[in-house]
């Protein structure tokens, strides 16, 4: 028999579904402790992950530029292999970019979204397959509305609460000056969670409200590692900032902390030449740091 405040939503599905009530050892503690009435929380995929040491959630806006995209994407990737938990809405913009950033570098994603999370009446419709991709790797959707709840703009305020309330801090990408994303840090900043912010061009509007909120003390953020050691996360020695001695051997190490690649990748990206990528990949393997598989493929041993 299922456990008492859960029940099977039914149907047919690949992964997990139910309802966690507030009377379910499973409901998520952080959640429990911030909202005074507590919401039933419907949800599809892995929801032991509500009960993950460290989450970050990731917000901000609909229609970010494209070095906005590229902030994010930059502070994000060295968080891969982290201990951590990357929590996000779902929305198109930077909140799909952060549920990316996560699937890439093989941290869980939850999803919090502003819709059922049955299938055919996910919210946006566009991200739906991005929805798949975070269920088949072992991620969580979770919503504290039930099927049948027709879309309405103020179903997503309420998914900002949650955001906020699930996670440790809240790191906002990039934020107008009347971006939802301010309402979570609005949220965040009630409940008593940390406020990270990007920050931004003063001149461009699409960082008018994340430079307000530095402006009112948010922290600002510039890096992964800054994000690392604010929430006192300390990775193993192979996803640190390794040092040669050699500026190109650097650079190739900053990319392989990333994720692995191929000598001509990493020719292609620091432009140079095959010769001396080969001759830097010798100096890492007699040092112990990285070797190139049968494959092709280098990776930080």
């Amino acid at each position: 028999m299922p456990p008492r405040g859960w029940s099977a939503s039914g149907g047919k599905s690949d992964f997990p579904e139910g309802v966690l009530r507030p009377d379910h050892a499973g409901y998520p503690v952080r959640v429990a402790q911030a909202l005074k009435h507590l919401p039933e929380l419907y949800f599809r995929g892995n929801a032991e992950l509500l009960s993950c040491q460290t989450m970050l959630a990731v917000v901000g806006s609909r229609r970010p530029s494209f070095q906005a995209e590229k902030n994010l994407d930059r502070i994000l990737r060295p968080l891969a292999g982290a201990p951590l938990t990357i929590v996000s809405g779902l929305a198109i913009g930077l909140d799909a970019c952060g549920h990316e950033a996560a699937l890439e570098g093989g941290l869980p994603t939850i999803a919090v979204v502003g819709s059922p999370v049955a299938a055919h009446e996910l919210y946006p419709a566009s991200n739906r397959k991005l929805a798949d991709r975070i269920l088949s790797a072992g991620g969580l959707l979770i919503s504290p509305f039930p099927k049948g709840t027709p879309f309405a703009k103020w179903n997503f305020p309420r998914r900002n609460e949650i955001i906020a309330a699930l996670s440790h801090a809240v790191l906002i990408a990039a934020a107008k000056k009347l971006s939802g994303a301010l309402g979570t840090a609005r949220f965040a900043l009630d409940f008593g969670r940390d406020v990270l912010v990007i920050p931004g061009d003063i001149a461009d509007p699409l960082y008018a409200g994340s430079n307000t909120l530095l402006q009112a003390g948010a922290h600002p953020v510039l890096s992964g590692e800054d994000i690392l050691s604010f929430l006192g996360i300390e990775l193993p020695v192979r996803h640190q900032t390794l040092r040669t001695g050699n500026a190109l051997g650097d650079a190739m190490l900053q990319l392989l902390a990333e994720r692995n690649r191929t000598i001509d990748e990493l020719a292609r990206t620091l432009k140079s030449n095959i010769y001396s990528i080969q001759s830097c990949l010798t100096m890492l393997e007699m040092k112990g740091i990285a070797r190139l598989g049968e494959d092709g493929v280098i990776r930080l041993t």
